[in-house]
């Protein structure tokens, strides 16, 4: 059934309330039929699983569902079906971006910061060249 674990990209706040892996969030939702996201909602990430996730977020809540993912969207890894499927459901795709950390008040995640991206690196997980 695919990847059965999601990974974090190692930044500050990343344990917050409001915050979940791709894969934990499609499961949760796909088993209830629904999942109260109580707003706006940020997916980190350019591949197929993340379109799947901010795709959900659109079907379970009301808020904006915005995307941020390092690479360019010609180098983005998700299928091209994928990325347009995603925009028809009005997900803002959001390129060259990476996390830098998840803000939070009363241990809960309120926003997240981005710094701008150059240029991802193949070989490490959410590694990336930012501009200073």
């Amino acid at each position: 059934i695919g990847c059965q674990a999601g990974k974090k990209p190692g930044i500050p706040g990343e344990d917050a309330a409001g915050v979940y892996t791709a894969v934990d969030f499609l499961k949760e939702a796909g088993e209830k039929e629904a999942f109260d996201l109580g707003g706006d909602v940020i997916v980190v990430g350019g591949g197929n699983v993340a379109m799947d996730a901010a795709r959900m977020s659109t079907r379970c809540g009301q808020g904006k569902v915005t995307m941020f993912c390092l690479e360019s969207r010609d180098e983005m890894p998700a299928s091209r079906e994928e990325i347009l499927e995603a925009t028809q459901e009005n997900v803002a795709i959001n390129n060259g971006w990476g996390p830098k950390e998840i803000l939070t008040e009363n241990g809960r995640a309120v926003s997240v910061v981005f710094k701008r991206c150059t240029s991802p690196i193949a070989s490490r997980r959410f590694m990336m060249r930012t501009i200073p």
